[in-house]
């Protein structure tokens, strides 16, 4: 079978990796042939992810990247055992629905921490010298509602 890209010998981090979009993206990237690092908070569940993928050279660490001030150590750890990352898929993500008259800062607060400040966190550290291959990629996936608004 032809690969539409190959990523044999890229090494890819993959947030949000024990379901929906950050899961099939895990799935992908290793199909493709990239050696994924899976985080997610679950552990149980990314090894069941690890398990569909059938790939002895990806792994896992079980972490939550909304606990900011673990993402440094963390990714210092990641990129110590196994080399600088030629890609990261941000797919982790919290969603809310609520009215403003009932969202609290504490709330809000988790909402930035999950959508964006880890999001800023994990650019500012695994771009750093000698932790990201240069002409790397980093992408970051988002609910349609950051496009179109939902009721409330």
């Amino acid at each position: 079978m032809k690969r539409i890209v190959e990523l044999t010998g890229k090494q890819i981090l993959v947030t949000g990796a024990v379901s929906g979009v950050g899961k099939e993206t895990a799935l992908l990237l290793s199909n493709l042939g990239a050696k994924v690092i899976l985080v997610d908070k679950n552990e149980e569940l990314l090894n069941g992810v690890l398990e569909l993928m059938n790939d002895k050279r990806s792994c896992i660490y079980s972490f939550d990247i909304n606990d900011i001030e673990i993402i440094e150590p963390k990714i210092k750890e990641i990129v110590s055992k196994h080399g600088p990352f030629n890609g990261l898929a941000f797919c982790a993500g919290s969603g809310g629905v609520r009215p403003l008259s009932l969202s609290k800062h504490i709330f809000v607060q988790e909402l930035m921490n999950a959508n964006l400040y880890s999001f800023f966190e994990l650019v500012r550290i695994i771009t750093k010298k000698g932790s990201f291959v240069k002409g790397g990629s980093i992408v970051a996936l988002s609910s349609v509602s950051s496009i179109r608004g939902l009721k409330s």
